[in-house]
């Protein structure tokens, strides 16, 4: 793929949010703030939280391999442009 230039549109594929670790999931769910986000856990006590989510791909107590597709990045809760809020 070419160089992207700002103001430059990205397919929709970019935008796709991969698990980072591997882990399950253990929260998926929306809110005024956060916008529809998911939480999965990395291993015992241990999260991660991927934010202001446009779709989201995955079910609570589905097992994540890394590398697997959650959801689009998008501009739910508070948030002023799409991205990905990763805790």
């Amino acid at each position: 793929m070419p160089t992207k230039y700002p103001g430059e549109s990205v397919p929709e594929s970019a935008w796709n949010v991969r698990e980072v670790t591997g882990g399950k999931v253990l929260r998926v769910t929306s809110d005024s703030v956060r916008g529809n986000y998911v939480d999965i856990e990395t291993a015992p006590g241990v999260f991660e939280r991927y934010q202001h989510m446009k779709s989201i791909a995955v079910k609570v107590g589905q097992l994540m391999q890394q590398g697997q597709v959650i959801g689009v990045a998008g501009n739910t809760g508070q948030s002023t442009a799409r991205h990905l809020h990763f805790g």
